[in-house]
């Protein structure tokens, strides 16, 4: 009956979830009601997830790490637009509207790795001057995200510098920058690039 309806049933211990979730990602069904258990990382390709209550049972509420988990479940078909639906008290709406604002904050470590990250763009040779330094910068997600924009071309300048002064690169015979044997070492071992340059320097 409820598959006629075009709806499917998930959750654990129920033998037939998995059928139902399968029959919902190939859209042989258009509904799939769920526990919690969506959130323990369940494929699906859904556009959208309404999470009908804020409270598990009787009054144990849900956390914020639960709810952006289920909600997460929502446009993880390539291509494809989620949405997400709490319904909740009125005097909930606050709480998980900023909740779920600030959690959902995706913020770049670019800035903070400019160097290590430079430096293993140039080993994979996907860098070999200041400029293709530049033109990669535009394609990351801190570009696009438009963080720390100020003075980025003056910041890629002074690493690739940097990392030529250290040693950690050099140029190759036609001029393009490529990786030295003491850059690819601190690659290998994933060692920490100012420690390893403080202890060459102590070696010497």
């Amino acid at each position: 009956l409820l598959q006629s309806s075009g709806i499917g049933i998930h959750y654990s211990g129920y033998k037939e979830s998995h059928e139902f979730l399968n029959k919902f990602n190939d859209e042989k069904i258009e509904f799939l009601f769920s526990t919690t258990g969506l959130a323990q990382g369940v494929n699906t390709s859904a556009k959208t997830v309404i999470i009908s209550e804020t409270t598990i049972a009787k009054d144990t509420p849900l956390s914020l790490n639960t709810v952006n988990q289920m909600l997460g479940r929502a446009g993880r078909k390539p291509g494809e637009e989620g949405f997400g639906i709490i319904i909740c008290p009125e005097y909930e709406l606050e709480k998980w509207s900023e909740g779920i604002e600030k959690s959902s904050e995706v913020k770049s470590v670019l800035s903070a790795k400019l160097i290590e990250i430079i430096l293993a763009e140039i080993a994979l040779n996907n860098i070999k001057s200041s400029n293709e330094a530049k033109s990669w910068y535009l394609q990351t997600f801190q570009a696009f995200c438009n963080q720390d924009s100020l003075n980025t071309g003056k910041r890629i300048d002074e690493t690739i510098s940097y990392l030529l002064k250290e040693g950690l690169i050099k140029l190759g015979e036609d001029g393009g920058l490529i990786i030295s044997t003491f850059g690819e070492a601190c690659i290998r071992l994933m060692t920490d690039i100012e420690c390893s340059i403080k202890l060459i320097k102590s070696l010497r």
